[in-house]
């Protein structure tokens, strides 16, 4: 009876444990994608107060800093 208990500890501490970094890796991703939506949103802000029209360079280049951040993450980058 005592190892049956004993065992059932082990497993609870083993999900639990489980569960814990399931948790810091959804906390990460979530860090991450605030982290790139503002960082968007600055990049348009600051499209928005130049002096200047954005050319088609300046958004093809801001979009590309976007699929790259978030290519990475989707590729497993953060885990």
């Amino acid at each position: 009876m005592e190892a049956k208990l004993l065992a059932m500890l082990d497993d609870a501490g083993r999900r639990s444990l489980e569960h814990d970094r399931a948790l810091a890796a959804a906390e990460r991703r979530a860090e991450f994608w605030i982290d790139a939506f503002q960082q968007a949103l600055d990049d348009i802000a600051e499209l928005l107060h130049a002096d200047d029209e954005p050319t088609r360079a300046d958004l093809d280049a801001m979009l590309a800093r976007w699929a790259d951040a978030t290519d990475h993450e989707r590729s497993g980058g953060l885990r």
